[in-house]
């Protein structure tokens, strides 16, 4: 018996090519979306989940007590060891300190981003595993390092044990010797190291600043600090207990001074990735971003299972006559309802078979488009169990719909090839083929939406100009900072250099706060950041009043500032009136300065956020960008620069980058969602102009006498087009109506996290609309007017 089911569902799988091929290909698409979603989400909370403590490892966060939240991922070096000590329940500390250093080896030199200062205790608290030394003493004593073994094939050739005891030069001034090889951490990690050296090293390193206060002081916020709790303690006790650390252990004047609302926080490692704070390490997750991407991927794969509902049970009526033969051999509702479920799941089956192939050969080409690593392994049984029960209610309602229409039918009727009307104002039909273009439409309008909302904000004016502009990374080293100027003497007057500056960040940098007041103001943290000469003019800053820094001025070395508009506006002053108002750093009455100039607001930052206060001062132990402004042929203006750069600094690697990449980057998130966005927007499309292509074939069908008997009475072509084609037009526009409203709220509340954002959003509401409209349109008019065109002679003599 289930022989026979099984080859009737294959002949009638082929006997209706066209329709069974429209069913797969749907089925499929949507499964494929379905899998590649599913494993884009599954990666996303995957992260840190490789550590064997990862459910006791917290790291230090520091908030605001009275809201209650966290604000920084950063934390002071002094502070986990003095909290391990003093409070119950921390078993291990550790703590990271990122400082890209250059590496020299021989002849071989670069500045290696991916440069750790770490404690002993890091093996300890992560899992990171080491391939080669002794996990217990690798990090123990100044001036060792462990590094991955890609780094060790890059160095030296070889990753074995001959790599341990090899000396590594670090930032000119320090000798690091090799005593291990450490796994690198794979991709779903929240940070990513090729070198980890012992923090004890530090304390004689070249930079004065990092040597002393950034390891000592509670408020040098420069360390990423992670705490391993002891097996049973309870976070929250532990949380609530550190809350007030700060309060505890601070100089008292100092607490006050610095603000009394700061708290110590404890974040899960595992909500890392997708709660990134302030000063990550790396680009972060979204958890918005993976809730829609979840939502997509379920509309997804219920267009396609509904597309195939609709599909299936318009085909069924084509089987009357088999139906009325099977009855009236006694064949039982039972049996029939078995006969079109069977056929159902095996074409359900076989499109997931299929998808799951499909995703399998696609999956690198997503990688890449999407900048992740991710394998087919990370697939879970909640994955498998979840396509299984879509592929079950697809079966279901693909077979068993049909078979309730089909099995209470009249034998009789059935006989005599009586079909089975499918028009009806509110037809199950009709509501699927007008969800699926609502869904659609919703999906096309939020692409576009995307997209013109990262133009925009790329676009915009800023307030400074990046174009032409290379930034060089001097990473704080003192040989640099200390000898720019020769630099600068190199390509001065030079007609393919218009400014340079030396400076602590370059646009697209986040910017931290220090603790200074103002005149008649409040001691509080102001953003700041450090210039030098010619920083405005290399950024094309405007001054709204005042000057700019000069060396004319010998006090602009220390006691002079500049501020921008909305630090003025914020402390009751304009432009004008801010010019010689009295400015203390820390705030101590110790250091007195004054406001020389206010500048036009600029964005340095992402347009997601308002324009914040800031503070500019000329402070060179900040220094840590060269910023050149070029002209005429960039490619020659570069080597120009270049050789100025190696005459000046023979030893150090001339590494640099487009200012304009930085604030490119800033939205690598947005454009990321948007073309994930706009790939599942065409699945979408496509999937719905599948599904009324062959819902509107199945319709003509049935309608094909009709057609030839008015062709033979004289109509025309075009009315027949009108006539024919009319219902579908009314439900694509209905779907176009509904979804205005829809997709104009969704868009609203989306740029909502924008605070420079497009103006106007009806025009993406309104012609993505008419575009799937318009499309929908030719399917429907291509396939009418085939239908119309037909020979009445045939149609006619084979009714």
């Amino acid at each position: 018996m289930i022989a026979h089911y099984l080859k009737v569902a294959i002949r009638n799988i082929t006997k209706f090519r066209m329709y069974s091929s429209i069913n797969v290909v749907g089925l499929v698409i949507g499964f494929v979306c379905f899998l590649l979603i599913s494993l884009y989400v599954l990666h996303e909370y995957s992260y840190d989940r490789y550590h064997f403590n990862g459910d006791r490892i917290y790291r230090l966060a520091l908030g605001d007590i009275s809201t209650n939240s966290m604000g920084s991922s950063i934390s002071a070096g002094a502070m986990p060891f003095i909290l391990k000590a003093s409070y119950a329940g921390i078993e291990e500390v550790v703590r990271l300190r990122h400082l890209p250093s250059l590496v020299r080896h021989g002849e071989q030199a670069a500045f290696e981003e991916n440069f750790f200062f770490t404690d002993s205790t890091f093996f300890k608290v992560f899992s990171n595993r080491l391939l080669i030394g002794n996990a217990r003493t690798a990090l123990v004593n100044p001036y060792s390092v462990v590094i991955t073994p890609e780094t060790a094939e890059r160095y030296f050739g070889t990753s074995g044990e001959e790599v341990i005891g090899n000396l590594l030069q670090i930032d000119e001034s320090m000798t690091f010797v090799i005593t291990g090889v450490v796994e690198r951490a794979p991709s779903n990690s929240h940070f990513h190291f090729d070198f980890l050296a012992s923090t004890s090293s530090l304390l004689t390193h070249p930079q004065e600043h990092i040597r002393s206060y950034q390891l000592e002081s509670w408020y040098s916020h420069y360390f990423h600090n992670y705490i391993l709790l002891e097996e049973g303690a309870n976070p929250e006790v532990v949380d609530r207990n550190i809350r007030d650390a700060a309060k505890e252990y601070s100089d008292p004047v100092y607490y006050q001074r610095f603000g009394t609302n700061m708290g110590l926080f404890l974040q899960p490692l595992f909500d890392i990735h997708l709660n990134p704070l302030r000063g990550e390490l790396e680009e972060q997750g979204d958890r918005v971003i993976l809730n829609v991407l979840s939502i997509v991927a379920f509309l997804i794969m219920v267009l396609g299972c509904v597309n195939y509902m609709n599909i299936s049970v318009a085909q069924s009526t084509h089987r009357i006559m088999e139906v009325g033969i099977r009855k009236t051999m006694g064949a039982s509702k039972s049996q029939m309802a078995i006969q079109f479920l069977g056929e159902s799941f095996v074409l359900n089956l076989f499109a997931m078979f299929l998808a799951i192939g499909f995703v399998d050969l696609f999956l690198p080409y997503f990688n890449d488009f999407i900048g992740k690593q991710i394998s087919f392994s990370v697939i879970s049984g909640q994955v498998i169990f979840s396509l299984f029960l879509v592929v079950l209610i697809s079966g279901l309602l693909g077979g068993f719909y049909p078979a309730l229409i089909l099995g209470n039918y009249s034998p009789v009727k059935s006989l005599k090839k009586m079909a089975i009307p499918l028009s009806g104002k509110l037809g199950i039909r009709r509501l699927v083929v007008t969800f699926q273009f609502i869904v659609s439409i919703v999906l096309v309008a939020g692409t576009f939406l995307i997209f013109y909302q990262v133009r925009h904000m790329l676009n915009k004016d800023l307030g400074l100009s990046t174009e032409h502009v290379i930034v060089i990374p001097t990473h704080g080293d003192p040989l640099v900072n200390q000898n720019v100027n020769s630099f600068f003497e190199r390509i001065s007057g030079r007609s393919e250099v218009i400014n340079y500056s030396i400076s602590e960040l370059s646009p697209g940098d986040p910017i931290y706060g220090i603790v200074a007041s103002f005149e008649g103001g409040e001691v509080r943290s102001y953003p700041t950041t450090g210039v030098d000469y010619g920083f405005l003019d290399t950024y094309k800053m405007k001054l709204l009043s005042g000057r700019d820094f000069s060396k004319d001025y010998p006090l602009d070395t220390a006691e002079r500032i500049i501020i921008n508009e909305t630090l003025a506006k914020s402390l009751g002053w304009t432009a004008q009136e801010a010019i010689g108002k009295r400015y203390d750093m820390e705030g101590d009455g110790d250091t007195f300065g004054e406001v020389i100039g206010v500048t036009q607001d600029f964005n340095f930052n992402s347009l997601r956020n308002q324009v914040r206060p800031l503070v500019m001062g000329i402070m060179p132990y900040f220094f840590q960008k060269v910023s050149v402004r070029l002209s005429g042929d960039l490619e020659e203006s570069i080597s120009i620069v270049k050789t100025a750069w190696l005459e000046t600094f023979p030893s150090r690697p001339f590494d640099f980058r487009f200012a304009d990449e930085n604030i490119n980057q800033l939205y690598q998130r947005e454009k990321k969602f948007g073309k994930l966005f706009m790939i599942f927007s065409l699945v979408a499309i496509s999937i719905g102009l599948l599904g009324l292509f062959g819902i509107t074939s199945m319709e003509l069908k049935f309608r094909i006498k009709e057609i030839g008997i008015r062709k033979v009475l004289g109509a025309p072509i075009g009315s027949l087009l009108v006539t024919l084609s009319n219902d579908f037009f009314r439900l694509t526009l209905s779907a176009f109506l509904i979804s205005i409203p829809i997709a104009y709220y969704l868009m609203d509340q989306w740029l909502q996290n924008f605070s420079y954002r497009i103006e106007s959003i009806i025009n993406f509401v309104i012609w993505p609309g008419i575009l799937v409209i318009a499309l929908a349109c030719i399917v429907v008019l291509m396939r009418t007017y085939s239908a119309s065109t037909a020979n009445p002679v045939d149609t006619l003599r084979n009714e």
